[in-house]
């Protein structure tokens, strides 16, 4: 494929080498000099009133001295529209350059001898594709010359005539060998002076070693434009939708053959390479649609495009080197932008990618629904983030239920006061037992537990039995609500965020595209999840097959990322029914890739009938179809009533920790009162110690005792100790 130039560059050697050949042939323009132009009003009416291809735009009328051109251009520029005449071949290919980028009609007289070379150096530059149209004009009194070839095709509904044929054939003369493809612009117009006839052929062919096809596209009596058939005023791609066996090279991306093979012979998509299963179907239809022949190749990768090299492996290799010319595993531009140098985008899409990305906006999105990439997990009970053993009431439902009991105690604690002084004649002291027999009562039935105190007098047992029957009825409301809440799940992972704060494990599929998009992740709290939940700080990676991973989310409190056509249909083929009621569906945001879409390898001539073809699919029903085969939908719930969780250790947390707790505190009051009591026998020790002290200074101070004095290393005589704590009293 020639390259491309605006008119505003220097020209490169090659277009200094084609305008040296075009001038080499003008010399020959004057053997033509009085060559016929057709009748301006025709040319005025092809570019103008009939529409066949596009929109008028401005003309450029390359001729060599043929007369009433002058006259054409004068008609063309009061109707509006621009026209410019080069009557000379040296300056054909230089005028032409200069409107490189801008959308015009080229009306070329092909009677000029410098005719054929001007369209060998046009299709060098790759010039025949939008946004030029080109119009080569004959008239019957300039036969063929002599050997020229005669080689075409003529497409059912353009004329036969013998002066039409001799038309044609110069056409295909003129065309011979030069790349006048699919979506060349290339018309002929082709007069029969005689009959007042003139009719506009267009001409294509599917490569340069291929027979030329000349199509209809309108014809005129006179200057009025024939409607019997009527004009043909498609679009030129929707009027070359025939490629005639054709062949076109598409490419998949297949991760494991045999799988593939299986998916394609069971066609229900349940296989690692889904995308390339749905592209597959889509591209034979296409192809089928087309009436085209293909040609596939398998490759294991999508490719990479490293910054300032070309790709030369994968899909994008493939692309890159124009080995194939559609990608049948869909592409996402979400991470490299710079693949739209070797393909464009479709509008056709695999529905199994991750949601559309934000903020970027191309692809557009398609009205068409889609399937996702999900992250999936079984709704944890309403224990396993909160203590239930809290929940049952509110603050102020605990503040009044304590307010009533203490109330209740303190009732207790008057009457069982007065019934000590009033009924035994107690003493001030006995207040403090009764303030813990009366509280000792209000703990036991709070606790559900019997006391051994009781009240004797008829206004204690009143309060009493108050007291009992209260915390009976909170009790019972307490344990209903403890049932209700245990059998509840949990609602507070709603989004991906979620799971930031939540315990819920967190993995994904082993497809490596998942994880080539998360390690290039900016968002902070992708960034956390990825690698404190999937990658566990680096101490385990938690990446699992497609069965494992629904295996640890049913059986575990476990959230796992995947393509969502995969995971739910392997909920649906091994779960009871009981176990989807608790599926929940998150973060289908999670990663920001747009839908894969469907490819076609830049330059390829068949860009825009691909594309439309593409669309019917849609517009006919042949898309749906496959999404309505191939996608599965979220299991429901049918049976909601058999759910029952049985109570679990998690369930009893609340109660272990007041357990753990209590227990806590009740050795810690016991190591204070051990203290406390070990205290109190270095005391006793220390008082004991200064009262002997003190009895053995006594005899030093007074009269001898009973004879209890003795020399100095005489015999010992009784016991001070025994006779000081016998005989105390004396002595002090």
């Amino acid at each position: 494929m020639g390259a491309r130039r605006s008119g505003n560059q220097n020209p490169s050697a090659a277009t200094l080498a084609l305008l040296a050949a075009a001038a080499a042939v003008g010399v020959l323009a004057a053997e033509n000099a009085g060559s016929a132009w057709l009748p301006a009003a025709l040319i005025k009416a092809f570019l103008l009133e009939s529409h066949v291809t596009r929109t008028p735009a401005p003309a450029l009328l390359l001729v060599c001295g043929a007369r009433g051109a002058e006259e054409t251009a004068r008609q063309l520029g009061a109707n509006a529209l621009p026209a410019q005449v080069v009557d000379e071949p040296t300056r054909w290919l230089q005028a032409v350059l200069a409107l490189d980028r801008v959308a015009h009609s080229v009306v070329l007289d092909a009677a000029c001898p410098g005719a054929r070379t001007l369209l060998a150096s046009v299709d060098e530059l790759d010039m025949f594709r939008d946004p030029r149209r080109w119009v080569l004009v004959f008239s019957d009194d300039h036969p063929p010359a002599d050997g020229s070839s005669c080689s075409f095709m003529l497409e059912p509904g353009a004329p036969a005539a013998e002066a039409m044929q001799r038309c044609y054939c110069r056409a295909a003369a003129l065309l011979d060998g030069l790349g006048v493809f699919y979506d060349s612009d290339v018309s002929a117009l082709c007069a029969d002076t005689a009959a007042g006839y003139a009719v506009v052929v267009s001409a294509h062919r599917s490569s340069k070693g291929a027979v030329l096809r000349l199509q209809r596209a309108a014809a005129w009596r006179g200057v009025s434009l024939d409607a019997s058939p009527p004009p043909d005023r498609r679009h030129l791609s929707a009027r070359r939708l025939n490629f005639h066996g054709a062949v076109s090279n598409v490419a998949f991306v297949v991760m494991d053959p045999e799988s593939f093979r299986k998916g394609i012979v069971e066609g229900n998509g349940l296989v690692a390479d889904f995308m390339a299963i749905f592209g597959w179907e889509m591209t034979h239809d296409v192809v089928a649609m087309l009436n085209m022949t293909i040609n596939v190749t398998q490759t294991n990768d999508w490719g990479r495009v490293p910054p300032g090299v070309t790709p030369d492996k994968g899909l994008l290799g493939l692309h890159a080197k124009q080995e194939v010319e559609v990608g049948g595993t869909g592409l996402s531009m979400y991470l490299e932008p710079v693949r739209l140098k070797y393909l464009h985008f479709t509008n056709f899409y695999t529905p199994v990618g991750p949601a559309h990305a934000q903020p970027f906006t191309w692809p557009p999105p398609s009205p068409l629904p889609r399937s996702r990439g999900i992250m999936v997990l079984r709704a944890p009970p309403l224990s396993y983030e909160n203590n239930v053993f809290t929940l049952p009431f509110p603050l102020s439902l605990w503040e009044a239920s304590l307010g009533m009991v203490g109330l209740c105690a303190l009732m207790l604690i008057v009457v069982m006061h007065a019934e000590r002084v009033m009924l035994q004649q107690g003493e001030a002291h006995d207040a403090l037992h009764s303030s813990s027999d009366a509280i000792l009562l209000a703990i036991a039935a709070v606790c559900q537990q019997g006391s051994p105190v009781e009240t004797r007098g008829v206004p204690g047992r009143i309060i009493a039995l108050l007291l009992f029957l209260l915390v009976l009825l909170l009790y019972t409301c307490y344990s209903a609500s403890i049932v209700v809440l245990m059998q509840r799940t949990s609602t507070s992972i709603r989004h991906f965020r979620d799971l930031l704060d939540s315990q819920v494990t967190v993995g994904a599929v082993d497809v490596p595209y998942v994880w080539h998009y998360m390690k290039v992740e900016d968002d902070p709290v992708r960034q956390r999840i990825f690698k404190e939940k999937m990658l566990g700080n680096g101490k385990k990676k938690h990446i699992y097959t497609l069965a494992e991973g629904i295996r640890k989310v049913r059986s575990e409190y476990f959230c796992f990322l995947g393509i969502k056509n995969h995971i739910y249909a392997e909920i649906s083929s091994t779960w009871q029914e009981h176990e989807k009621c608790g599926l929940v569906t998150i973060g289908p945001d999670f990663i920001r890739v747009s839908n894969p879409h469907l490819t076609i390898t830049r330059g390829s001539h068949r860009v825009d009938a691909y594309k439309i073809m593409i669309r019917r699919l849609s517009e006919r029903g042949i898309w749906h179809r496959m999404q309505r085969r191939f996608v599965r939908e979220k299991p429901r719930c049918v049976n909601a009533d058999a759910v029952f969780h049985s109570v679990s250790l998690t369930d009893c947390r609340g109660a272990f920790y007041m357990f753990l707790v209590t227990l806590a505190a009740s050795v810690l009051v016991f190591l204070l009162e051990l203290v406390a009591h070990r205290r109190q026998q270095r005391a006793r020790r220390a008082r004991d110690a200064r009262q002997d002290a003190a009895f053995v200074a006594v005899p030093r101070r007074g009269p001898f005792i009973g004879g209890l004095q003795h020399a100095p290393g005489g015999p010992a005589g009784p016991d001070l100790r025994a006779l000081w704590s016998g005989k105390h009293e004396l002595i002090m």
